[in-house]
């Protein structure tokens, strides 16, 4: 005769089980699980172990690259024959937005005010606009901004979408501003008289582009 011992295990079970989990594209998420019964010595295997940091834990991390489903498998490792519970979990991975801009007009002369032009696909939730100096707004829809002084300035524009996914966009010398001129002009003859009473009038402002056209004002309305 003998004596022989017989440990009998209550069925394996998911004590909690993944959500399905939506990330941008890029980052990073979580699949967290738990499993009761058994020899309490379990397994978990992650199939396919593509983008998890920990494929046979309960726990692991997932990078957004492609939208992915996965079977959880609990098994015991003292008694592999056990029944293993098997639980299917997605990861829905969202693209970033792909966004482009544009200005109605992209030079003037300053105070220089142009309409900021974007769109996003997916559809931007929020636009962060940066400029040269410091400048932004934060604002979508064709906002209005003014460049109060005359410079180039780069542009760059940052949205986040409808997923919550955040991409950015630049571009160099986006606007262009313009000082204004500073008139100014001398004369001859210094001190006309009725005798020799023919001045010319030459024009010496400085700064901003060449000049196209002039408006001479002598306050006796002759131009």
């Amino acid at each position: 005769t003998g004596t022989v011992l017989l440990n009998v295990y209550n069925p394996l079970n998911f004590a909690t089980t993944p959500s399905n989990i939506a990330i941008c594209q890029g980052l990073t998420g979580s699949f967290s699980s738990s499993g009761i019964g058994g020899s309490g010595s379990l397994n978990y295997t992650w199939n396919p172990p593509t983008d998890l940091s920990t494929p046979n834990a309960a726990t692991t991390a997932v990078t957004g690259n492609t939208t992915t489903t996965y079977t959880l498998t609990l098994s015991d490792a003292n008694c592999p024959i056990t029944l293993t519970p098997t639980t299917i979990v997605t990861v829905t991975v969202n693209p970033k937005p792909v966004i482009t801009f544009s200005t109605s007009n992209a030079r003037g002369c300053e105070p220089f005010c142009t309409n900021l032009i974007s769109s996003s696909v997916p559809t931007s939730a929020n636009c962060e606009w940066k400029f040269t100096g410091n400048l932004g707004l934060n604002a979508c829809n064709t906002p209005t901004f003014c460049f109060s002084n005359h410079g180039t300035y780069s542009a760059s524009l940052t949205v986040t979408d409808i997923n919550g996914c955040i991409d950015s966009v630049s571009q160099n010398a986006f606007i262009t501003v313009d000082p204004k001129p500073i008139p100014n002009f001398d004369w001859t003859e210094a001190n006309p008289t009725i005798i020799s009473n023919e001045v010319k009038f030459t024009d010496r402002s400085t700064i901003g582009l060449p000049m196209t056209s002039w408006k001479w004002s002598f306050g006796d309305n002759y131009i």
